[in-house]
């Protein structure tokens, strides 16, 4: 446990299909919305660790580093790269949030 990297816990919002993507790419994840997302917009791995990655532009590509989420408790995923000790944290399940509405994303590794 860090608290002092401690974020929200995993919000109750609705849940609404997409055709947005998360790559995931060892440290790195490349999302991919299907529409415009304002600045404050966040990533949710798993249904636990997060990041604010708003502002994102539909069908842009945004590079962001997998050791940069964090959950309430204020770990952080384990990325498959060089640098793991750990076991490494599978990625099944990836969400964009923004106004109050959580958004689906097709998650897929890429080796």
């Amino acid at each position: 446990m860090v608290p002092a990297f401690a974020t929200r816990a995993f919000p109750e919002l609705p849940k609404v299909s997409s055709n947005s993507s998360i790559t995931v790419a060892a440290a790195d994840l490349i999302v991919e919305s299907d529409r415009d997302l304002p600045q404050g917009a966040s990533v949710w791995l798993n249904e636990r660790f997060v990041l604010e990655a708003g502002p994102l532009q539909a069908n842009q590509p945004k590079r962001l580093n997998l050791r940069e989420f964090r959950d309430q408790f204020g770990e952080r995923p384990v990325p498959d790269d060089f640098w793991r000790s750990d076991r490494i944290t599978p990625l099944v399940s990836g969400l964009l949030e923004s106004d109050g509405t959580l958004w689906r994303a097709v998650i897929s590794v890429r080796d």
